[in-house]
């Protein structure tokens, strides 16, 4: 014994977590606005919590819990039967928690893919010292105003500079005088 289950699980969930693609690419690429890192660590809350609340969930429970939080939180559709695979390997993950047996939960984590800690690195990172920070601000104002601002800060009109598309293979669309 060593840990908490809970304790345990919540690690192991972490874990599971970094290794998930679809998860990361949703947060990396700002799917959850600007709250997408604490979206995706509220998922960990989240199967936590489903099973303090219903120790016997089965695993079908947990990726339904998933599918919903990823098309809720993230505006995204894991039509690759991932949440099938994170919600079983956490349903497995909590069943050896419960036993409290820290190391099969650490033979069967060695188990997994190495995906880094990309979870936890979001999380520390400090505001302002980050490009992205900037970018998920603009995102949150966007979404605060109700949709799209022009560079001046104001809803529809026109701009009244012209901007350099930093990102080739996009085309920015401009707003016409009115």
């Amino acid at each position: 014994m060593g840990s908490h289950p809970e304790e345990l699980f919540r690690l192991a969930a972490n874990n599971i977590f970094n290794c998930w693609t679809a998860l990361q690419l949703a947060v990396e690429h700002g799917m959850g606005g600007s709250q997408s890192v604490p979206k995706a660590m509220s998922m960990i809350d989240a199967v936590v919590e489903l099973f303090r609340n219903k120790p016997n969930a089965d695993w079908d429970e947990v990726a339904d819990l998933l599918g919903d939080m990823m098309d809720d939180e993230f505006n995204t559709i894991c039509e690759d039967d991932s949440t099938d695979e994170v919600g079983l390997l956490l349903w497995e993950f909590y069943r050896h928690c419960s036993t409290g047996d820290r190391d099969l939960v650490e033979a069967e984590l060695a188990k997994l893919p190495k995906a880094g800690n990309w979870l936890s690195k979001c999380i520390n990172q400090t505001p302002g010292g980050n490009p992205q920070d900037d970018e998920d601000e603009d995102e949150e104002d966007d979404h605060q105003n109700g949709g799209p601002c022009s560079s001046n800060g104001h809803h529809g009109g026109a701009m009244d500079t012209q901007e350099v598309n930093p990102d080739p293979g996009w085309t920015q669309v401009q707003r016409r005088r009115r």
